[in-house]
């Protein structure tokens, strides 16, 4: 989904333009998603919220907080994100 996105001139993102869509096909069972690109109309599907979350943070990271070997920090804490459970 790279197509939407807008790099600044450090080369970071800075924006992404996506349709998100959430559905389940009842009360008892889990919600799903999609995230369609605005601009090329790619459409990515997910099983569960987490990781459509995943995938939302993934798009997001800030280039200035990451280290060589991929970790992502928050600027306020040197500590690396925890993965979801």
């Amino acid at each position: 989904m790279d197509s939407d996105s807008k790099p600044n001139r450090t080369g970071a993102k800075r924006y992404v333009a996506c349709l998100v869509r959430l559905w389940r096909d009842g009360p008892d069972h889990n919600w799903h998603a999609s995230v369609q690109a605005v601009q090329s109309e790619e459409v990515l599907g997910f099983a569960s919220l987490e990781m459509l979350f995943v995938y939302l943070k993934a798009q997001t990271i800030d280039d200035r907080n990451v280290n060589s070997e991929g970790d992502t920090h928050s600027p306020s804490s040197s500590a690396p994100d925890q993965p979801l459970k």
